[in-house]
């Protein structure tokens, strides 16, 4: 009798202790999260994409067992506006997780604030996610990774020999899409005849561009306002090769031209997975450019790490690594863990093709 109590007593145990087990993996995990986007102004069409981005994430984390409210305040396209509404989403809203803005010039402000309030901060654009451990993460598709694609643009354009550069003025992204475009050239024996930086946002293109296609280069590399700079080329006959950064893509579908604006202008981006592409298209009637794919990712990846330590989802960040819809992402080796690689698209017929794939080996 007394075996046979026993076991009974252990079984039961057994049982009870299986039953939590799978009630808690099965547990719905809830969070609030802040989101700081510029919804108008400048960066409203990326904000724009990037939002339909964290809301298709929030419809399939949903079939994962996650209920997610996403506080969108708007920015307006400003430092001051970003703050502001970062300071309301924290004192009022009391969310302990913010998504920050598109643009990383908008996101600077927002580092110290994070760090000084003890809350995760994780943006698709940061200048320095370093800065503000361990509170602050990078999310977006790595510019570190982007050489290879410039690269691939001069094998594919041995004739090219001399180039001018012209870039917006932020350390996040026009630096960095200057400092590789440089590196690039630098490594073929392109020369570069000339240069333009210009923080203002709508700059006076033709004027700018005068003295710098008298220089006659082979080759414009412009990261900045895409139509505005095309146009103005085209206005000056300009009739050398043209290579946009990935900001190109938002002339391709603000409706201000049909496209054949760009023919012939190679660009740089990352490439989401057709499943990704066709859902995405599926629900909002749109191609998922502007890096929606961004979105999702750093909202799945924020999703992870609070089912990992509700306490403290920036602990359980830094062990983070999956597969996402375009590449790895890996919080394991730093604050900036989206190790998406970067591939060179050619416009042809008002529609981008790609041109060279490089995540195998190329």
């Amino acid at each position: 009798m007394r075996h046979f109590l026993f076991a009974f007593f252990f079984l039961f145990c057994t049982l009870w202790k299986a039953q939590r087990a799978f009630a808690e993996e099965e547990a719905v995990v809830s969070f609030r999260a802040g989101v700081v986007l510029a919804l108008t102004g400048q960066a409203s069409n990326w904000s724009s994409m990037f939002l339909k981005g964290l809301r298709l994430a929030q419809e399939d984390l949903k079939e994962e067992g996650f209920d997610i409210t996403l506080i969108v305040e708007d920015s307006g396209t400003s430092t001051s506006g970003s703050v502001k509404v970062f300071q309301k989403l924290v004192s009022v809203d009391k969310t302990d997780i913010v998504i920050g803005n598109i643009w990383s010039f908008l996101n600077s402000p927002l580092i110290p604030l994070a760090k000084r309030e003890n809350v995760l901060l994780i943006s698709p654009e940061l200048v320095d996610c370093e800065l503000g451990e361990p509170f602050t993460f990078h999310g977006g598709t790595k510019l570190d990774l982007i050489d290879p694609a410039y690269e691939a643009y001069f094998k594919l354009h041995p004739e090219v020999k001399s180039s001018v550069v012209v870039n917006f003025d932020d350390p996040g992204w026009g630096h960095r899409q200057r400092d590789a475009w440089r590196r690039a050239a630098k490594g073929t024996g392109v020369t570069e005849v000339g240069h333009v930086e210009t923080a203002d946002l709508r700059p006076e293109f033709k004027s700018l561009f005068l003295r710098l296609v008298a220089e006659k280069p082979d080759a414009f590399f412009v990261a900045h306002e895409p139509i505005l700079s095309l146009k103005a080329l085209r206005q000056l006959h300009y009739s050398g090769e043209v290579i946009q950064a990935n900001a190109l893509y938002e002339g391709l579908v603000s409706g201000a031209n049909d496209g054949t604006l760009f023919n012939g202008v190679h660009y740089a981006d990352s490439l989401p997975e057709e499943e990704f592409a066709r859902k995405f298209e599926e629900k909002f009637g749109l191609p998922p450019v502007l890096e929606p794919h961004v979105g999702y990712e750093i909202l799945r990846s924020v999703a992870y790490a609070v089912k990992k330590n509700p306490a403290a989802p920036q602990l359980a960040l830094k062990s983070l690594s999956y597969k996402g819809v375009s590449g790895p992402i890996d919080f394991r080796r730093g604050c900036s863990g989206n190790f998406t690689p970067w591939h060179l698209f050619r416009v042809t017929n008002g529609r981008p093709e790609l041109a060279v794939r490089l995540d195998q080996g190329e």
